[in-house]
């Protein structure tokens, strides 16, 4: 079973990795939404 799981790995990415990705994707999405903010301040 575990050589299956190994191979599956290979062919999409593991669950961690798109964890991962979405933890990322998250703080992008954070870090955007904070630089909207400072641009909202600035302009007003």
């Amino acid at each position: 079973a575990l050589r299956e799981a190994l191979h599956l790995s290979k062919e999409q990415p593991s669950l961690e990795q798109i964890e991962k990705d979405i933890k990322d994707l998250k703080k992008k999405i954070f870090d955007l939404k904070n630089d909207i903010k400072s641009l909202d301040k600035n302009i007003g």
